[in-house]
C-alpha cells in the first residue's frame, strides 16, 4: 500500500504533522496516520494518490470543497475535518479526525450478518448524519457499508462515522468526466465517477434527476447487506448487474432472514423502490420507521433528532405524531410497489404483496380454546361415570344430582349391576383363585319404571 502513497513513514506535512504510517488505499485516495507535534494526538491525513491524473486543473479545488462540505456537518457521525491544504509536491491533503475501529464491510467480511436490532441501530446513525447533510444541499450518493465506520464513543457505546462525503465528484474527475457527464446516462467508464455499483439508485444508472432520495436508496442496499450478509442486486457483468437494479425486484429479506419482522421487510423493500416518488421523502421518515425496530432509547432519540435537523432546516420531515407511529409507515402495505417505467420483472420465489401477519393465528387460538373445553366437559363426564358404576356395583342408589348429570349417557345412568355374594373364606378354596364355569355371571336387570330403590344415608341427595 505504501507505494501508492505520496507520503511515507516519518514524512512531515505542513510542518507539525509526523507520517506514522498508511491506514488504507482507496480508489481515488489514501489515508495515513499521522502525530500532530504539538498537541500528540493521532490524526488521519487524506491525500491524492500519485497515479490519479486530472485532465483540467481543478482537482484541488474539488478536494477543498468536499473537505468544506464534510467540515460543515456538525453531526457527531461524521468524521471531523481539521485542516485542509498542499503538499510540497503539489498533492491536497485533508487532515481528518482518526478513527479507531473498523468499517461495516470489514465486519461483515469477519463476523457476517449482524443482529437485527444492531443493524437497525447503525443504520439510524448514520440517518442522523445524512439528515444534516441533506439539509445543506449535500448528497452523498456513495453510502456502502465501507463507508460506515464502526468507532466507540468513552463510554464504549457503537459510533457510526460516515466517511467520504463528495468522494463521488473527486472520482469523476479522476476519470476525466465533468459534472455533465456525471450526471448523464452511466457507462463502465463513468462507473466510478457515480459510486459503488451494486448500492447505485435507478436514476444513477439512467441519468435521471439525482437527490436526497438516491441515498435512501443506498441506506436501504446496505441495511439488506447487514441483515443478509449479500448485497440486493449482484450480478456476473456490470450490464447484468443494471439490469437487475432497474428491472428486477430483490430476493425477498424474509426468505434469506426469516427472523426479521414484516414491518422491517417493508420498509427495506420502500428504500428499493425504482421509483423515487415511492421511496421515503426524506431519511426523517426512514429513520420514524425504523426506530421501532431497533434498541429503545438510542432509536427514538437518532429518529428524533434526524427529524429536527431537516425541520430546522426548512425542509419537510415525515415526523411521527406525538405518542404515535408514523402513519405512512403503518399504511406501507398499500403504496404501489411499481413504477410505471421501466417495466419491472420479478423473480419466481417474489410474491406481489408485501409480507403480512398470518392469518391462521386467529383460528389457531379459538381450535386450542375448544379443546381445552373438550378436555373439562370429558373430566366431567368421567368423574360422573365413576360415582355411578361405584354405586351400581356397591348395589347403592345412583345420587339425584348424579344421575341427573348423566345426560350423555342415559342408559348407564338408570341401570344396576347385580354381584352374586363372594364365596365364604375356606382354607380349601385356596388354591382354586380362578372361577369355574359353574359360577354365577353378574347379571344385568333394568329396574322397572314404577320401583325406586330406597335411600340409603350416605348417598341421599342434599338440597
Amino acid at each position: 500500500m505504501e507505494s501508492q502513497s505520496p507520503l511515507g513513514p516519518g514524512d512531515l506535512v505542513a510542518g507539525k504533522y509526523r507520517v506514522e504510517g498508511v491506514l488504507g488505499v482507496g480508489g481515488m485516495g489514501v489515508v495515513v496516520a499521522a502525530t500532530h507535534l504539538q498537541l500528540r494526538e493521532l490524526v488521519a491525513i487524506k491525500v491524492l494518490r500519485p497515479d490519479v491524473r486530472f485532465e483540467r486543473g481543478d482537482g484541488f479545488a474539488r478536494f477543498v470543497r468536499e473537505a468544506r462540505v464534510a467540515a460543515k456537518i456538525r453531526s457527531e457521525h461524521v468524521a471531523r475535518v481539521y485542516d485542509v491544504g498542499t503538499l510540497e509536491s503539489g498533492g491536497a491533503y485533508m487532515v481528518l479526525e482518526y478513527l479507531e475501529g473498523q468499517d461495516l464491510e470489514a465486519w461483515l467480511a469477519d463476523s457476517g450478518k449482524l443482529p437485527i436490532d444492531r443493524a437497525v441501530e447503525y443504520v439510524l446513525q448514520a440517518c442522523e448524519a445524512l439528515a444534516e447533510a441533506h439539509a445543506a444541499g449535500v448528497v452523498h450518493r456513495d453510502l456502502k457499508p465501507g463507508n460506515l465506520f464502526l468507532a466507540s464513543r468513552a463510554d464504549g457505546s457503537p459510533c457510526i462515522k460516515v466517511l467520504d462525503f463528495g468522494i463521488s465528484k473527486v472520482r469523476g474527475l479522476s476519470l476525466g468526466v465533468t459534472a455533465r457527464a456525471v450526471d448523464g446516462p452511466i457507462t463502465t467508464e463513468t462507473v466510478g465517477a457515480m459510486g459503488s455499483p451494486p448500492y447505485l439508485a435507478p436514476e444513477q444508472l439512467s441519468g435521471g434527476d439525482v437527490d436526497a432520495r438516491a441515498d435512501i436508496w443506498a441506506l436501504g442496499a446496505t441495511l439488506y447487506e447487514l441483515l443478509t450478509g449479500i448485497t440486493p442486486f449482484h450480478g456476473a457483468t456490470l450490464e447484468a448487474l443494471y439490469t437487475k437494479i432497474l428491472r428486477v425486484n430483490p430476493p425477498r429479506l424474509s426468505t434469506l432472514r426469516p427472523d426479521a419482522p414484516a414491518g422491517l421487510e417493508a420498509i427495506v423493500n420502500r428504500c428499493l423502490r425504482k421509483d423515487p416518488a415511492h421511496r421515503f421523502a426524506d431519511v426523517g421518515g426512514l429513520a420514524a420507521a425504523l426506530a421501532r425496530f431497533g434498541p429503545a432509547v438510542s432509536s427514538a432519540r437518532s429518529a428524533e433528532r434526524a427529524a429536527r435537523v431537516l425541520e430546522t432546516a426548512g425542509v419537510a420531515s415525515s415526523r411521527p405524531p406525538a405518542g404515535g407511529v408514523l402513519p405512512e409507515v403503518d399504511a406501507l402495505l398499500s403504496v404501489p410497489r411499481r413504477s410505471s417505467s421501466p417495466p419491472i420483472t420479478r423473480d419466481a420465489s417474489e410474491p406481489d404483496a408485501e409480507p403480512e401477519a398470518d392469518p391462521e393465528d386467529e383460528h389457531r387460538s379459538r381450535e386450542r380454546a375448544a379443546r381445552r373445553h373438550a378436555a373439562l366437559g370429558a373430566l366431567a363426564t368421567l368423574g360422573a361415570l365413576a360415582v355411578i358404576l361405584g354405586a351400581a356395583v356397591a348395589r347403592r342408589p345412583i345420587p339425584a344430582r348424579i344421575a341427573a348429570a348423566s345426560s350423555l349417557f342415559p342408559t348407564i345412568a338408570r341401570m344396576h349391576i347385580r354381584v352374586p355374594e363372594p364365596p365364604a373364606f375356606s382354607p380349601g378354596l385356596a388354591s382354586s383363585a380362578a372361577p369355574t364355569s359353574s359360577a354365577p355371571r353378574p347379571q344385568l336387570t333394568r329396574p322397572a319404571a314404577t320401583s325406586r330403590p330406597a335411600e340409603d344415608p350416605l348417598f341421599r341427595d342434599r338440597k
